[in-house]
């Protein structure tokens, strides 16, 4: 049962998040999951849906084998099954390895744990399933940078407070899925990294997409394999 001080932080935080990730995000997402050759009929858990806009393109695929989980209350128009519950503590018995796929778009630096979350999401995962994450990229040269000037990752400063609360490491995330004895079959970065004190203008609008990967991204993706 949340205290009341927790319960009233986790309800900022939602209104902070507004229970949606950018459209890039997204997008990235589901160019990964294409890639990776979903099938249509396959099970996919959106672990952390906010509003549903990641179900919503999957349902466009056509997809219909879908599921949300999140604090939030399933959005009155979107027709999937939902899970209402704190992601912090989820309940899983009714779900063990019930999906293919589990999706956690922009959750983990939301949550107080961030091998919990891993873990719950394994857990629901079929043997030969996928998890997929994103994180913000705390190892961004404007990351970096934010840290030295301000003492904190340039997504988790005040006014990220309380939404965003756990920065991960890439190293983290690795050592994470390994612990859980996961494959890593996809580890990339967004290819879009905003400038620092510029933030209207990315690195690969002013080199041309020369400048990507680690240093100059705001994200992070990453897909494990669970063994069968």
């Amino acid at each position: 049962m949340l205290n009341a001080e927790t319960d009233s932080l986790q309800k900022k935080a939602l209104a902070m998040a507004e229970g949606r990730s950018a459209d890039l995000h997204m997008k990235w997402v589901l160019q990964t999951l294409t890639a990776a050759g979903l099938n249509p009929q396959a099970h996919v858990l959106d672990f952390g849906a906010g509003v549903g806009h990641l179900l919503r393109g999957l349902k466009e695929q056509g997809l219909n084998n879908l599921m949300g989980a999140d604090l939030l209350a399933p959005p009155a128009d979107l027709r999937v099954l939902w899970k209402q519950a704190d992601l912090n503590n989820f309940p899983t018995q009714e779900l063990k390895q019930k999906f293919d796929w589990v999706v956690g778009v922009e959750v983990i630096e939301h949550l107080e744990n961030p091998r919990n979350m891993i873990r719950t999401m394994v857990e629901m995962t079929k043997p030969g399933g996928h998890i997929l994450v994103t994180t913000p990229n705390v190892e961004s040269l404007r990351s970096i940078l934010s840290f030295i000037v301000r003492g904190h990752f340039v997504d988790f400063l005040d006014s990220s407070y309380p939404a965003h609360i756990t920065p991960v490491l890439t190293l983290d995330l690795k050592r994470i899925v390994w612990e859980c004895g996961l494959e890593i079959i996809r580890l990339e970065y967004s290819g879009r990294g905003a400038i620092p004190g510029l933030t209207k203008w990315n690195w690969q609008q002013i080199s041309g997409s020369l400048l990507k990967g680690k240093r100059f991204s705001d994200h992070v993706l990453l897909v494990a394999r669970k063994s069968r």
